[in-house]
């Protein structure tokens, strides 16, 4: 039985000119052929870069970033606005990294299970909702005799929301990189991976962009209008989500995933009886097993499966435990160190130590900034006008200051030169090198170049930080670290885990690597919540305790990466060999179907694909299947 080119609607046909079924019409769809899956992949492998992919993950994956680090930009507006304190900042942002680890595992495990057509887009429905949700936050009414008293509690909702967020964030993960990984050909794989994470540097700096435009258009200075600039900033991030939601809505189903799990474990649901010479009774079958397919009932995730998978001979636990520590290790490092956090970028930017104003009464937007003026203009609540001194107290009825855009500005602008540049020239570099590398070896070595950056960060620390003439350096050598985390551990960790198990559990296992960096991640943030300078050493320059936490974190930090090279070199496996027709560079990337046999030496016996479970030879010559291949390829718009 052959099967039919599959019916789709004009708008998906419109949207996505091939589906994956389209390459198998022809050839015989049950039983044990699998020329259909071998004309797809020679027609996979022989496509170049697939840009419509890219487009479509890329754009999900550019407003995930976005919403993930504006908050960023919008925490010193909030504390501005509605008062909070420095844990309303840590929860804030320990609830978004947590709700995207379970988001990850989660979206991670639906995937394989009911397929990445079923839930590509969902994630963005989650994103745009939570994003209205955002935007809607009140107080509700507030009593003017007793301004402590309304009827909502925003702080509440404005968690719940961003809980809600964090989630469709980390969703967002597994999804874009496996299916990027599964419809790129085996020669662009690497540097569609690697362009699709450069959305996130890109992401952050369209938030400090939408930041700084929305702050122009801000009028005053009020709560009013500053509460209005943050909710400017969470909206616009709506934005690209329009762009690819229709296209993921409409996309077919992975091919890799058609064939290696939909049609191989549904062979496997009734086996005797779809070989039944009986007509009505294989229909009857075949019927059965694909409702089992739409239930999602799979046998791979069995737990006699995964364990066969995990603790057989090939020890592919090692590869779960390398991707996971890995990531965990970076994020520990790379949240710690505050990257895009106005308030270590502060302490960073300034050259003399900064001064709190009398009783501990400084706002945390303020103090989280390098401004120092010796006075400040303010507003009254009254509408009086008035200064005050820099060593005064903070009075609770200020409505208003000019004071809040400088320091919202200065905090984006010192962000976008020490961070997100150097990140995107990191990006940039290993785009252009990613196949010329091996990526294995870039990572354990990236993690050893950070793990000597931070040593010396560290023992440099209190003859650089707040020293009028020095303190550049330390920013330079901040830049260097930006700039290294993303030409390495930063990507390498998003691309690796796409490429290294198989289909069957490939959005499974990268959502728990990538949930262990969410989890480090928080661990981060915990970290950086009790190093807090407190009240006392704000009001004793002389202590000198908060520069004497902060040099020992960093060093802290450098064993975390000389860890990461550790695991980077004893459990990551290659994802790339040597050319055997063009000795040299560049570097041939390891097909998904090789890489998903693990740890197993990897070979090829009798003309067959690894990958492809007991495969007999093919009854159709290789050459029709290549000119088969090489007509689909032509056909395609250029």
């Amino acid at each position: 039985m052959s099967p039919k080119v599959e019916p789709r609607s004009r708008v998906a046909r419109w949207l996505w000119r091939d589906h994956p079924l389209d390459f198998g019409a022809g050839f015989p769809e049950t039983g044990a052929s699998t020329e259909s899956h071998r004309v797809f992949l020679e027609a996979v492998n022989g496509s170049a870069f697939n840009w419509l992919v890219f487009i479509v993950a890329a754009s999900g994956f550019l407003t995930d970033a976005y919403n993930l680090f504006s908050s960023n930009v919008i925490l010193p507006a909030l504390s501005y606005v509605y008062h909070e304190e420095a844990d309303f900042q840590f929860t804030f942002n320990a609830m978004t990294l947590g709700a995207s680890a379970i988001g990850q595992v989660v979206f991670g495990i639906a995937a394989d299970v009911y397929g990445r057509k079923a839930l590509y887009g969902v994630e963005l429905l989650i994103v745009i909702i939570s994003t209205i949700g955002l935007l809607q936050c009140s107080r509700g009414y507030v009593n003017p005799l007793e301004p402590g008293q309304s009827t909502w509690d925003i702080t509440g909702w404005l968690l719940f929301w961003r809980c809600i967020m964090g989630f469709g964030i980390g969703a967002e993960y597994p999804l874009s990189a496996c299916i990027g990984a599964e419809w790129s050909s085996t020669r662009s794989r690497g540097r569609l991976m690697a362009a699709i994470f450069l959305m996130q540097p890109l992401g952050q700096l369209c938030a400090y962009g939408a930041g700084l435009t929305a702050l122009q258009w801000t009028k005053g200075n009020s709560r009013t209008d500053i509460d209005m600039f943050w909710r400017y900033v969470i909206g616009i991030g709506c934005l690209p989500t329009l762009v690819a939601l229709a296209f993921r809505l409409y996309m077919p189903e992975s091919g890799r995933y058609i064939y290696d799990v939909e049609r191989k474990y549904a062979r496997r649901t009734d086996t005797d009886s779809i070989h039944r010479t009986d007509a009505n009774d294989q229909e009857e079958s075949v019927s059965r097993a694909k409702n089992d397919l739409t239930k999602g009932t799979f046998k791979q995730f069995q737990l006699e499966c995964l364990r066969t998978y995990l603790f057989d001979g090939r020890r592919n636990w090692v590869i779960l435990l390398g991707t996971s520590m890995c990531w965990l290790l970076l994020d520990v490092a790379f949240y710690g160190l505050g990257f895009n956090n106005p308030s270590v970028l502060s302490k960073l930017w300034a050259s003399k130590d900064l001064t709190f104003m009398a009783n501990g009464s400084t706002p945390t937007w303020f103090r989280d900034s390098i401004l120092q003026p010796q006075t400040i203009d303010v507003i009254y609540s009254n509408g009086t006008s008035g200064t005050l001194q820099r060593n005064a107290t903070w009075p609770d009825n200020v409505e208003s200051t000019p004071l809040i855009k400088n320091v919202l500005c200065e905090n984006m602008t010192n962000a976008i030169y020490t961070v997100v540049i150097p990140s995107i020239l990191g990006l940039i570099f290993l785009i252009m090198l990613i196949n010329k590398i091996d990526r294995k070896r870039l990572l354990t070595i990236t993690f050893s170049i950070l793990a000597v950056l931070l040593f010396v960060a560290s023992f440099s620390f209190d003859s650089l930080f707040h020293k009028e003439e020095r303190h550049v350096l330390l920013i330079v050598l901040w830049v260097f670290i930006s700039f290294f985390f993303s030409f390495g551990p930063n990507t390498l960790t998003f691309i690796i885990p796409a490429e290294v198990f198989p289909t069957e559990y490939r959005c499974t296992f990268y959502g728990i690597a990538a949930a262990a960096g969410k989890v480090g991640s928080v661990i981060a943030q915990a970290i950086a919540r009790a190093v807090r300078p407190s009240q006392e050493e704000r009001n004793n320059l002389d202590a000198g305790t908060s520069n004497d936490k902060f040099k020992w974190l960093l060093l802290c930090f450098s064993i975390c990466m000389a860890l990461g090279a550790i695991f980077s070199e004893l459990c990551i496996p290659r994802v790339q060999e040597r050319s055997s027709t063009t000795p040299g560079f560049p570097l041939e990337n390891i097909s998904l179907e090789d890489l998903a046999s693990g740890r197993k030496e990897q070979t090829r016996q009798d003309d067959t694909e690894i990958g492809l479970e007991q495969r007999p030879v093919s009854e159709v010559s290789t050459a029709e299947i290549a000119l088969r291949a090489e007509s689909i390829i032509a056909k395609r718009p250029p």
